[in-house]
């Protein structure tokens, strides 16, 4: 079977839907229509290199997929449940589309889907109900771990159509992720159950060791060293892929590649807690190496693979422990753990209903800087108060240059725009032009009366040209601004109005313009070039 066929079988009648013959031919067999749309939304997404094209497409799943505020019954939180909503799937987007799985795009898109008709779980009947474009709760969280396992069997079954487990093989013939993703969530819950809650444990080392080293000592009899990492995670709901697959143990051992990157190979150390025997062997917190000296990540077990509160300190002491880390790599590690342990204080603050500070305003909107934590998808708790914060109090207790970075956050934040109805618009031009001069979006807070301000808009579009089309319609049928605009940016012709355009006399003034402005913007970076070379 081919994962056309696959998808076929699930999806009736996808061959047919518009979306796919938009780039196929009825004359085609349906597995070509279906593989030549698969093809189409991998050069889709893969000509999405910039943050920008990136946000514009996800933008379009936004509008297709989140509910509708006319769909969410009065006395609702409208504008959180429909930020929890763009958040969530913004998770999913980007796990799906990170340039380091290697996945088809046929098999990511019957994960997508599958996701978007799973809906709240119901802890008494231990079943995820099904969702509506009614359903107000948020997409449910990227588990890996149960991600990769449903993954890899539909792999299998498409690969071999051969799979010794009788239940899950009807699980996968059937074609439902849904049902698929609910079995193996089941196993991890229940291994998670059976987890200690105690975080008394030791560490245990695994040694980086070449290929041919392993080979001999299977050859001798003896377990080489990826074989013991992977038999002491399999099975372990953490989520991490040396324990999903033997293959990804052994590129971490002894190097080579996986779905996720390439290794160069390195040690690799695993704190274990005790399990219901007393014995140490529940992993909670990984540490890769690249060689003996060099981190190359730290993981925990939570969804998203972070460390589990409380286990900061144990971390914090083994790098201390670890005297042949350079200082700069221990540094960088002991900074995300403070971070951590800052999230915790601020959320607890936020429990209480305390004010934050102006610098820790900065910090949980992340103005100077992404703030590094040890999993995937970061830390959903600082995305949290930020999404429950008024953002004009917040706006109002920055200074000038915070101000700016903090209406590009906001511009980048796909929890505002469309989805924040508590949107708020500024009057600060020049807060607005510098925020403009680094992201075209932050446009979008700019007060409406300023898009009838003559000096504001052409300094807006001198910056970008798509600033024209933010104009107010008297100001885009008014020829002496029209011909400014263009004197100012040539571009801007491109988006002049064929109404404005029918009067021969004045198309013919704004191409000389374009032309002139052309020609000056051509001299002033010739004189540039002229002067860099000086």
């Amino acid at each position: 079977m081919t994962g056309e066929k696959f998808l076929d079988k699930i999806f009736k009648d996808l061959y047919l839907s518009d979306e796919v013959l938009h780039t196929s031919l009825k004359s085609n067999t349906k597995y070509k229509n279906i593989k030549a749309y698969m093809e189409r939304l991998e050069r889709i997404h893969g000509k999405a290199t910039t943050e920008h094209r990136k946000n514009l497409i996800k933008r379009l799943y936004y509008d297709k997929y989140v509910i509708k505020e006319n769909s969410i019954p009065n006395g609702m939180d409208k504008n959180k449940i429909i930020t929890d909503q763009a958040n969530s799937l913004e998770r999913w987007l980007d796990y799906l589309t990170n340039d380091n799985i290697k996945w088809p795009m046929w098999i990511k898109y019957w994960v997508f889907q599958g996701v978007l008709k799973i809906g709240t779980y119901d802890e008494a009947h231990d079943v995820y109900m099904k969702r509506s474009k009614k359903t107000t709760a948020p997409f449910i969280d990227v588990n890996p771990e149960v991600l990769n396992k449903c993954i890899n069997i539909v792999l299998k079954y498409v690969k071999e159509s051969d799979i010794d487990d009788i239940e899950l093989k009807k699980l996968v013939e059937s074609g439902s992720f849904v049902k698929l993703y609910e079995k193996f969530e089941k196993i991890y819950r229940d291994n998670i159950a059976n987890n200690s809650d105690k975080f008394d444990g030791i560490w245990k080392v695994y040694r980086m060791e070449s290929e041919q080293i392993a080979l001999q000592k299977e050859k001798n009899g003896e377990i080489p060293e990826y074989l013991r990492l992977y038999n002491s995670l399999k099975n372990r709901s953490t989520g991490w892929c040396t324990g999903i697959s033997l293959q990804s143990a052994k590129t971490q051992i002894c190097g080579g590649s996986n779905l996720f990157r390439d290794y160069k190979g390195g040690d690799f150390y695993c704190y274990f807690t005790k399990d219901k025997n007393g014995e140490y062997k529940i992993p909670r917190i990984a540490i890769g190496m690249e060689g003996h000296n060099k981190i190359a990540e730290i993981r925990g077990i939570d969804v998203s693979q972070n460390l589990e509160l409380g286990l900061e300190d144990v971390v914090k002491d083994k790098l201390k422990e670890m005297n042949f880390l350079t200082k700069e790599d221990v540094l960088n590690y002991l900074k995300i753990i403070e971070n951590m342990k800052k999230i915790t204080l601020l959320n607890k603050k936020f429990a209480r209903g305390e004010e934050f500070s102006v610098d820790e305003l900065k910090f949980i909107y992340q103005l100077d800087g992404p703030v590094k934590n040890f999993g995937l998808f970061g830390d959903n708790r600082l995305e949290n108060i930020a999404n429950s914060i008024d953002d004009k109090m917040v706006y109002d207790k920055l200074d000038f240059e915070y101000k700016v970075k903090f209406i590009i956050s906001l511009s980048k934040k796909f929890r505002l725009a469309k989805f924040n109805k508590k949107e708020f618009k500024i009057k600060d031009k020049e807060v607005l032009l510098q925020a403009i001069a680094s992201y075209f979006n932050s446009i979008e807070y700019a007060d409406p009366i300023l898009f009838d301000d003559r000096e504001f808009m052409l300094k807006a579009i001198k910056i970008c040209d798509q600033s024209f089309t933010r104009a107010s319609l008297k100001l885009k049928k008014d020829k002496k601004f029209i011909l400014e605009a263009i004197k100012t940016n040539y571009f801007v012709y491109y988006y002049l109005d064929n109404e404005v355009l029918t009067d021969d006399s004045f198309k013919k003034k704004a191409t000389l313009y374009q032309k002139w402005a052309k020609f000056q913007d051509g001299v002033s970076n010739l004189v540039g070039k002229k002067d860099r070379v000086k």
